[in-house]
């Protein structure tokens, strides 16, 4: 299992926000204050800040969030390894294995699968 990255912690409103770096790009779980019953989470492919009142609410359900900056990859096979390698790379008891996945997009029909 691959090295879990050195965190930064910071605030995201006012949940806890660990930022790092992961295959040079960069990356973040936002924690909810009390996680839900088998600890969801959801991906956030691209434009992690946009609508963040979705967010907030997912939070305040429980969900944590998790970004990696893939958006220049366009939903490509080597986005979704990368991705792949955030939830390998994740702290055990952080989030459990099987996320939900959301994009942003500009583009109709775009990262959607």
């Amino acid at each position: 299992m691959p090295a879990t990255p050195s965190l930064v912690e910071s605030k995201w409103k006012t949940f806890t926000k660990q930022s790092f770096r992961l295959e040079l790009r960069n990356a973040f779980v936002v924690v909810p204050q009390t996680p839900a019953t088998g600890k969801p989470w959801i991906w956030r492919t691209s434009f992690p800040n946009y609508h963040p009142e979705v967010d907030i609410e997912l939070l305040k359900q429980g969900f944590h969030i998790a970004y990696l900056d893939v958006v220049a990859m366009l939903g490509a096979d080597e986005a979704l390894d990368r991705m792949d390698h955030l939830l390998s790379s994740a702290p055990a008891d952080l989030m459990q294995s099987n996320p939900s996945r959301a994009e942003h997009h500009r583009a109709p029909g775009w990262g959607t699968y």
